[in-house]
């Protein structure tokens, strides 16, 4: 009996050091990111952050009146740094999504010629968090909105408090997906610039 005890105590007080240790890694990644990227976190809920919402409109190269709705998601969620505390794995610090500047997200552009959803990369400059770079991928390439211009980049971009600018550039696709150029004709290197808010 005295060793059934035992054992229980045993199980139990490890059991509670290993949450312990758990809760203490959760609690320190989050410190991390606090300090690493202050951009997409803060101990205050009303500070200004990169991350969130971000709505504007702009008119692409041929004309046409675009909105575009910007996501930016945080580096890493309270969920993906509980998934890291219960974890023994070792994540390198090469990944983008444990980086103090890179960040993912998603990008809609609705127009009268249809909706292009897009999966979004970018990073902030190191040396002033307020100026970053973004760069656009296709949702589904089989459901491009075509003939049209897409967007593929933008840069440089800036954001402070609660109004972004950004440097909108594009890729002409033809009607059967093909990408067209023609470096006689501005509006094929065309730069735009979009101004969003929260």
């Amino acid at each position: 009996m005295k060793n059934y005890r035992s054992i229980i105590f045993v199980s139990v007080s490890l059991l509670l050091i290993w949450l312990l240790f758990v809760g203490v890694k959760f609690v320190g990644g989050y410190w991390y990111d606090l300090y690493q990227s202050p951009w997409a976190y803060s101990r205050d809920a009303q500070k200004k952050l990169l991350v969130g919402k971000w709505e504007g409109s702009f008119v692409d190269p041929n004309g046409v009146k675009k909105h575009l709705t910007l996501i930016i998601a945080e580096p890493t969620t309270d969920d993906e740094r509980w998934e890291k505390a219960f974890s023994f794995k070792k994540y390198r610090s090469s990944n983008s999504r444990n980086s103090k500047y890179f960040f993912d997200g998603t990008a809609t552009v609705k127009s009268e010629l249809g909706l292009e959803e897009y999966t979004v990369s970018g990073h902030v400059n190191e040396d002033d968090y307020h100026q970053f770079n973004l760069h656009f991928s296709p949702v589904d390439e089989k459901k491009r909105v075509l003939p049209n211009f897409t967007l593929f980049d933008s840069t440089p971009n800036s954001w402070q408090g609660d109004d972004m600018n950004a440097t909108l550039k594009f890729a002409y696709h033809k009607v059967d997906g093909s990408s067209f150029w023609n470096s006689s004709d501005p509006k094929y290197s065309a730069k735009i610039t979009c101004k969003l808010v929260r």
